[in-house]
C-alpha cells in the first residue's frame, strides 16, 4: 500500500512541471539580481543575504502549502489526480515593487517605460522558447501582460509625449502593439500556421516600425539605428530557427534595456 502510495506521489509529468516551474523563476531570478544590482544599485550583502534567501524562503512555503491543500483536497475527493498549483516569482508581483523602487531613482518615467516593457517581453519569449505550456495558456496569460505593460507605457510615458508635442508617438506604439496582439492571437487560437511560423518576425518588424518613427518624430540616431538593429534581427532569424523566441526576446528586451541606461540623442 505504501508502495502504490510513493507511486502516485511522484509521476514523470511531476518531473516535466518542476522543471519548467524552476527554469522560469530561474529566469526571473536573474532578472532580479540584474536589476537590483545595476539599476537600483542594491549591495550584494543585502541582494544575496535578504532578497533572495526571502524568495527562496517563500517559494518553498508555497509549494508546500499548495502540495499539502492539493493532497487533502484528493483525499476528500477520493481522487488521485489531484495536482498542487504551482507556486514561483510572479512577473506580475515583481514589476510594480521594482517600479516602485526604481521611481525613487534617478530614471525618468520615459526610462521607466523602456524598462516595463524589457521586464515583461524576456519572460514571454523565454516562456514559448523553453516551456511546455500549451499555445493557448500562454497567449492569454501574456495578452494579459501586455495589456498590463500597454497600460504602464500609457500613464509614464504619456505626459512626455504630450510637452513634446509627440502624442502621435504613442498612439502609433498602441496601435503597433494591438496589431501584434491581434495577428498573434488570431495565429493561434485559429490554427493559422502560416502566420504562426512568423510571430517572431511580425514582433520585430513592428518594433522596428515603432523605432524608426520614434527615432523620425524626436529627431534620434540612436532609436533609428535601434530600429535598423530590429529589422537585421529579423534577416538573421533563418539561422537561429532553432532559437528563434530566445534571439528575440534577448534583441527586443537587450534594446529596451540599452535606451534606457545611456542617454540617447534627441533634437526636439
Amino acid at each position: 500500500m505504501l508502495t502504490i502510495t510513493l507511486r502516485r506521489l511522484f509521476l514523470p509529468g511531476d518531473i516535466e512541471g518542476f522543471v519548467a516551474l524552476a527554469l522560469e523563476n530561474f529566469v526571473k531570478l536573474i532578472l532580479i539580481v540584474t536589476l537590483c544590482q545595476e539599476v537600483l544599485g542594491f549591495s550584494p550583502n543585502l541582494i544575496y543575504g535578504r532578497i533572495l534567501p526571502g524568495i527562496a524562503l517563500s517559494v518553498c512555503v508555497g509549494n508546500c502549502f499548495y502540495a499539502w491543500l492539493a493532497y487533502h483536497e484528493g483525499k476528500r475527493q477520493s481522487r488521485l489526480d489531484m495536482t498542487a498549483l504551482p507556486y514561483g516569482v510572479n512577473t506580475i508581483t515583481v514589476l510594480p515593487y521594482m517600479l516602485a523602487a526604481v521611481s525613487g531613482s534617478c530614471f525618468p518615467k520615459i526610462d521607466l517605460a523602456l524598462i516595463v516593457w524589457a521586464l515583461l517581453i524576456f519572460p514571454m519569449f523565454i516562456t514559448a522558447q523553453f516551456l511546455s505550456i500549451s499555445w493557448i495558456t500562454q497567449t492569454i496569460l501574456w495578452s494579459l501582460i501586455s495589456f498590463t505593460g500597454l497600460l504602464a507605457m500609457v500613464t509614464l510615458s504619456n505626459y512626455w509625449l504630450y510637452k513634446k508635442g509627440l502624442i502621435w508617438l504613442l498612439y502609433c506604439w498602441i496601435v503597433l502593439m494591438l496589431c501584434g496582439l491581434i495577428c498573434t492571437n488570431y495565429a493561434i487560437f485559429f490554427g493559422c500556421g502560416e502566420l504562426l511560423v512568423q510571430i517572431c518576425n511580425l514582433w520585430l518588424g513592428l518594433s522596428a516600425i515603432g523605432y524608426l518613427f520614434t527615432g523620425i518624430g524626436v529627431h534620434s540616431r540612436a532609436l533609428i539605428f535601434i530600429g535598423l538593429l530590429h529589422i537585421v534581427a529579423a534577416l538573421l532569424l533563418p539561422y537561429f530557427s532553432s532559437w528563434q523566441f530566445l534571439f528575440t526576446g534577448i534583441v527586443m528586451s537587450f534594446s529596451l534595456l540599452l535606451l534606457a541606461e545611456f542617454q540617447w540623442d534627441m533634437q526636439n
